[in-house]
Order: structure tokens, then sequence, then C-alpha cells
């Protein structure tokens, strides 16, 4: 639930905002990658929104719908689906990759103006939090025997 509440501020709001001469700028993710395909990056724009917006959305829908229907015992060979897909999923998101490098990139930026951290930027850090508990703290094992349990068949 936490990586849910922190998704739409960390893609959406305001990461930071830099002043340098008297222009005052203000990013978020999806500006960056506006700006990255006005430069022509489709490559690296398209990147960016796969492993910054569409991994994370589907790791935390699959993690939702794994816990629906795992309480429910509904939709068992969806669950085997779900969890293959959330070990592909797991060496695609980058999410600590990024905020390694924006912290890189801002403690560089410091020396050439004012850099200010906005609300973006904290619930980025909330939501890369949420997202490697998820991948560390479930037993993969665990998971797999829960979902190939032999299961009574309907005659």
């Amino acid at each position: 639930m936490a990586a849910m509440l922190f998704f739409i501020p960390a893609n959406f709001y305001p990461l930071v905002s830099v002043e340098i001469a008297g222009s005052v700028q203000t990013t978020s993710i999806l500006t960056g990658i506006a700006l990255l395909i006005q430069q022509n990056e489709w490559v690296t724009a398209g990147i960016i929104l796969f492993c910054s917006l569409i991994v994370p959305s589907l790791v935390i829908g699959l993690y939702a719908l794994l816990l629906v229907t795992h309480n429910y015992n509904v939709w068992f060979s969806v669950q085997k689906y779900c969890v293959r897909l959330l070990l592909h999923l797991n060496s695609w998101s980058m999410l600590d990759i990024y905020l390694l490098s924006f912290f890189v990139t801002m403690f560089k930026l410091q020396d050439m103006g004012d850099v200010d951290m906005k609300i973006g930027l904290l619930a980025y850090v909330g939501l890369t939090i949420c997202i490697n508990k998820l991948f560390i703290s479930y037993d993969r094992r665990a998971l797999w025997r829960l979902i190939t349990k032999s299961r009574v068949p309907l005659e």
C-alpha cells in the first residue's frame, strides 16, 4: 500500500528546483522524459519510461493481484504467471540506480546554483525503498510452494 501511495507523487510531482543565474527550473520524471523526446533521444526516453514508470507500476499491481488472489484462493494459474513476471521484472527495476545518479547530479549542481528538494523527491525515495523492500522481503521458494500446492480439481 505504501508503494501505491508513493507512486503518483514520485513520478508526477516536481523532484527538485534548480536556480542558476536567476533562472529557476523545476523538474519531474515526466518532464525529463518529455525533454529527451524533444531532443530526439527516443531510446533513452523509452528506457527511462519503462524502468521508472512502467516496471514499478507493474510490480505494485502484480503484488496487489497476488495478495488478493491468494487471500481469496482464486486464479491459481494467474498467480504462477504473476510470480514468473515478478522474477523477470526484478532485474528491470532501476529506481535505486536513478536515485543514486540523481543525487550525484544534485551534488555537482550545488556549486553552480541553488538546488531545492521538492516533495516528489521524498516520494521517489519512499517508492524506491518500498519497491526494494518488496523484492527483498518475499521468499521466492515459499511463494512457489504456496502457488504450486496440489489443488483439488473440480469435477
